[in-house]
């Protein structure tokens, strides 16, 4: 079976004249941050290690690992010519709500030299916001998912919001009222 292949990118800017745009995989991004868990050592042992980190480690690869398959049921679903729009729907707003979380938990792994100008991770955390924007927004997604899942909301009848409401006041209610806008007594 062909699965059609697709890579769950987020957007960065080049530091060049022109601002091309260029992709970066947020895989390579979570191997990178996993390579320098390893490698760095803190308190005598590598950060990785400490559970803190192996647990940010594990959920950022469960995250993954979770989008990509996402994103693989709709492309099979539209490879088989099959109703496929609740499915990407799905897979777009979480991939991208977990880009955001990835990126963050990246960011916090490599520390303070995350944050350096020109570092990938500085790079991939400004810019992974635009991955909840782009193609349409997260909310939007969650409205197409929903109106697959429950249905298309019925339309109202514009008439009755029209008319003037006078049912939640009591006769002598509205007769006070009557007064005070005429200004008798």
């Amino acid at each position: 079976m062909k699965v059609l292949r697709l890579q769950w990118q987020l957007w960065t800017a080049d530091e060049s004249a022109s601002l091309h745009r260029r992709w970066v995989s947020l895989r390579e991004l979570f191997e990178h941050a996993v390579e320098y868990a390893k490698e760095r050592v803190q308190f005598g042992i590598p950060i990785a290690h400490q559970q803190v980190n192996s647990f940010k480690i594990a959920d950022m690869a469960t995250k993954i690992r979770c989008a990509r398959f996402l994103i693989y049921s709709a492309a099979e679903l539209k490879e088989h010519h099959e109703p496929y729009g609740m499915e990407s729907a799905m897979a777009k707003q979480y991939a991208s709500d977990i880009c955001l979380e990835v990126v963050n938990d990246a960011l916090q792994i490599f520390g303070g030299t995350g944050y350096l100008k020109g570092m990938e991770v500085e790079r991939a955390y400004r810019d992974a916001k635009i991955t909840t924007i782009y193609e349409g927004t997260n909310e939007i997604q969650r409205v197409v998912i929903a109106s697959h899942i429950i249905g298309k909301a019925p339309k109202r009848d514009a008439a009755p919001m029209a008319q003037k409401r006078t049912d939640y006041r009591s006769p002598e209610e509205d007769d006070f009222c009557q007064r005070n806008r005429t200004g008798k007594k």
